[in-house]
């Protein structure tokens, strides 16, 4: 009996032998899962921080590229603007050149209207004149038909 109950304790103690190795198995792949799941976290955070400042450094460029581009579209705006006003100053001065010719056009169609109804003038004065004159001649000859003349 004695063997049996060696035989029936080693068939207890063999069940529990395996159930300890199997748990301290169990946790050492835990422990190095645990581990390795530790390193993974840890170089991913190296990654998110550095990806984190990489984002913030491309950030910053763009807010800095965009400033630059600012800065050159203010530049060209001012120089549009002063551009615009140098064209609309000799716009005003090409006017005003139009606006002195015409005013010496219509002063030379005044002169030469006035001169044309100067020589109108003339004209119907020498007619008028030799209409008087020849209304002279007709009453001296009609006055001396009436007394007789000749």
């Amino acid at each position: 009996m004695k063997i049996q109950q060696w035989l029936g304790g080693i068939a207890l103690v063999i069940p529990l032998i395996a159930g300890l190795y199997g748990s301290l198995v169990y946790i050492t792949k835990l422990q190095n899962t645990l581990e390795q799941n530790t390193i993974a976290i840890q170089a991913l955070s190296g990654q998110i921080s550095s990806n984190d400042s990489s984002v913030h450094q491309k950030l910053d460029n763009e807010i800095e590229k965009s400033k630059i581009e600012l800065e050159a579209l203010k530049g060209l705006y001012t120089q549009g603007r002063e551009d615009m006003v140098l064209e609309m100053t000799e716009f005003a001065k090409r006017i005003a050149q139009i606006e002195a010719t015409v005013r010496t056009l219509q002063d030379g169609t005044y002169k030469l209207a006035s001169e044309a109804e100067l020589r109108a003038l003339e004209q119907t004065y020498y007619s008028l004149r030799d209409s008087v004159s020849q209304l002279t001649f007709d009453m001296k000859e009609l006055g001396r038909k009436l007394d007789g003349g000749y």
